[in-house]
């Protein structure tokens, strides 16, 4: 199934969507199977906007487990933001 992404039309403080190199790609990718992710990866690698999707995604998942974290975002896998938010947790200290 494809869906295509539509925060390409997003306002106010999520405006800076519709620069996201994935504003008009195919949400599937970002959800890919196991061993499937480096398109998306590669996508967010040349995104202007991937640091502010990245702590978009650590903001909304703090305090969430793996199972509560879903897709690619920001360039990271959810396992990838988890090790982040753990290394984030020890420099915080």
């Amino acid at each position: 199934m494809q869906t295509k992404n539509h925060i390409s039309t997003a306002e106010g403080p999520y405006a800076w969507h519709a620069l996201a190199a994935c504003a008009n790609a195919d949400t599937d990718l970002f959800f890919p199977k196991l061993g499937t992710a480096h398109k998306a990866k590669q996508m967010c690698a040349r995104c202007p906007v991937r640091r502010r999707c990245l702590e978009e995604a650590m903001q909304q998942e703090a305090g969430k487990n793996r199972t509560r974290r879903y897709g690619i975002r920001g360039g990271l896998s959810p396992l990838e933001r988890i090790e982040l938010a753990a290394a984030r947790a020890v420099t915080d200290q």
